[in-house]
């Protein structure tokens, strides 16, 4: 039995659909992840232009719009495991390069930046908190990595009680089977991978 069919007699793959009141999430859009000359960084031009789309499109109708670094004033006590993981992430100290945010999809005024120190935008922040404050029911879940800080949003924002929504040309990942692979699990289990055109039709 292959695994979609696997998964559908478990029961896995519902949707979830969206909600109305959606935030936009820009998860790690970085130079420590987007430039390809860092250790961590890969090439995301496409997912990025993607991305400037949806973002244009919550700008429009006045929806919150939320970035996510990934910062540390010391990362030897406050990434602990994680650094010993990933160690390059030691390069990701407040004010260097690796933490700035790419020129081609910069934060507007108005724009809530949240700091985190892991891989999940909930884990250690008050982001679950504000949203909830500005009403909102679905996290729409753009930038890297699919398998990782993405993943990790995912689950928590699931977790947390959020629709959460992934959408597939606005995510990327260092290797194409990890990406799918990630793409896959998240639809199943956590929430809906959606195509870009989607949430235009729904939102718009």
């Amino acid at each position: 039995m292959d695994v979609q069919n696997l998964y559908q007699n478990i029961g896995f793959g519902n949707r979830i659909g969206f909600g109305e009141r959606p935030a936009l999430v820009l998860v790690d859009f970085i130079k420590g992840c987007t430039d390809p000359t860092l250790p961590l960084g890969f090439e995301q031009s496409n997912e990025i232009e993607q991305t400037n789309r949806l973002r244009e499109l919550f700008y429009q109708k006045g929806l919150p719009v939320i970035y996510s670094t990934v910062v540390y004033n010391n990362p030897e006590i406050e990434a602990k495991w994680f650094l010993k993981k990933v160690p390059n992430l030691k390069r990701n100290v407040r004010n260097s390069v690796f933490t700035e945010f790419d020129e081609r999809i910069l934060p507007r005024p108005g724009d809530l930046v949240v700091e985190k120190n892991f891989a999940s935008i909930f884990s250690g922040t008050n982001l679950a908190s504000i949203i909830s404050s500005l009403k909102v029911d679905t996290v729409i879940l753009t930038g890297n990595s699919t398998s990782g800080c993405i993943r990790a949003s995912c689950v928590d924002g699931m977790s947390h009680g959020f629709r959460t929504m992934v959408v597939r040309e606005c995510v990327a990942d260092r290797d194409e089977t990890i990406h799918q692979v990630s793409l896959f699990d998240m639809d199943s289990k956590y929430g809906d991978v959606v195509g870009i055109e989607e949430v235009f039709k729904f939102y718009q």
